[in-house]
């Protein structure tokens, strides 16, 4: 049995979606870490804009942040640098904590050119920065490519 998915908003604004935990049988399996999807927000006020990405992250995904599955035949996740590494300037921490030190690498330029809507690391540029209030959400999953 299914159970409904709960979409929680956490204090920072943001919201929180969890998906189940992947299994072998699961065709949510592939999907765990890319799922393609899109937010358009219905009325509000401020800068109330479409954010989403419907790129296979997975095609494009560097070597070395590529999740492989158990037979290595086949990308079924893409890491950010950040979670891949755990380095300051990869995580924007530290002495790269600012938006002086922390700039675009090769990886976040790699998502940035895929997703031009989607934030791509931690002081990415203000067009990937919707700062919508008192609207509704649209979510979409799996959106069509016409966006």
């Amino acid at each position: 049995s299914s159970s409904p998915l709960e979409i929680k908003r956490t204090t920072n604004g943001l919201f929180n979606i969890p998906l189940p935990p992947p299994s072998p049988s699961s065709s949510l399996t592939r999907f765990r870490y890319n799922l393609a999807m899109s937010i358009m927000p219905v009325k509000g006020t401020g800068k109330c804009t479409y954010a989403g990405c419907v790129s296979d992250l997975n095609r494009m995904c560097p070597v070395g942040l590529q999740v492989r599955s158990r037979d290595g035949k086949q990308v079924v996740a893409c890491k950010s640098a950040c979670s891949a590494f755990n380095s300051p300037r990869y995580c924007c921490t530290g002495s790269f904590g600012n938006p002086q030190t922390c700039r675009p690498t090769a990886y976040s330029k790699i998502f940035k050119v895929a997703c031009p809507k989607a934030y791509s690391y931690a002081y990415d540029d203000p067009t990937s920065i919707a700062t919508c209030t008192k609207a509704n959400y649209v979510v979409t999953f799996c959106p069509h490519r016409g966006r």
